[in-house]
């Protein structure tokens, strides 16, 4: 898929032939401007499936940056918290070593979840001292001299 200016989109196909698997297809340029309309879609797609597979063909793709990168590692996300066996199909030889670099040895690594939650009370009191903390930090600013200093002279 080309836009006005000539330039390769990110193409999404997703096809789901039985209720256990999922192939997406990607295509064309994923980088931070092609795929939040399509990051969506894709995460969508792979949490259909639970406890099957989910085949993700990247045999098109022309372009990937950090982005991409971010997609293939919260594709592996939830095949991992879905217990789905997950299969990359299709890289090209300078990406295949970019992914197996990217790649993380435990998507699903508790690490790697939101912390807690705070509360409105709790969240309020942090936000507060955080912001008297600063405002003190600019008050109690000390120059490297004494203005008695410059008085004297």
């Amino acid at each position: 898929m080309e836009n006005s200016t000539g330039e390769r989109r990110a193409t999404v196909i997703t096809q789901s032939p039985a209720t256990d698997a999922v192939s997406i297809q990607l295509g064309g340029r994923l980088d931070d401007c092609t795929l939040p309309t399509d990051w969506f879609h894709v995460l969508n797609a792979a949490r259909q499936v639970t406890s099957g597979n989910i085949l993700v063909d990247v045999s098109r793709v022309s372009y990937c940056d950090g982005a991409g990168l971010g997609l293939f590692a919260a594709i592996r996300r939830v095949a991992a918290l879905t217990g789905s066996k997950l299969t990359f199909s299709g890289f090209a030889p300078d990406l295949q070593k970019l992914a197996d670099r990217s790649s993380l040895s435990d998507p699903a690594a508790p690490e790697l979840q939101p912390g807690e939650r705070l509360s409105f009370v709790e969240d309020t009191g942090r936000a507060t001292a955080t912001t008297l903390n600063d405002l003190y930090a600019l008050v109690v600013f000390r120059w490297p001299f004494s203005f008695r200093d410059d008085l004297a002279a």
